[in-house]
């Protein structure tokens, strides 16, 4: 019998927060916050990633891949627009994780 990995538990939305590296631990943790935003997993064939990470004045669509096994491990990639407007530029992410 073949069984296929669902992913159920990685589909909806999830809060994405991005640090500043900084080995000086005097640094605040509130000084440390890069970025944050809500990150949509979607339903995708098995094997790929495919969703979206965003926030105000920002979006990227990310297309990456799951590895399954215990845990999980992914990697993904962001592409779209930061900014609105004529002053919007266009921004990327890549991201690796278990």
């Amino acid at each position: 019998m073949t069984q296929t990995p669902s992913i159920d538990n990685l589909v909806g939305k999830w809060t994405y927060r991005s640090f500043i590296s900084n080995l000086d631990l005097k640094v605040q943790f509130n000084d440390l916050e890069f970025g944050r935003g809500t990150i949509t997993i979607k339903e995708s064939p098995m094997g790929t990633l495919e969703g979206t990470i965003g926030g105000p004045g920002w979006s990227l669509v990310l297309s990456g891949s799951i590895n399954y096994g215990d845990p999980y491990s992914l990697r993904f990639q962001g592409k779209g627009t930061v900014g609105t407007g004529l002053s919007g530029q266009k921004g990327s992410l890549n991201q690796a994780g278990r």
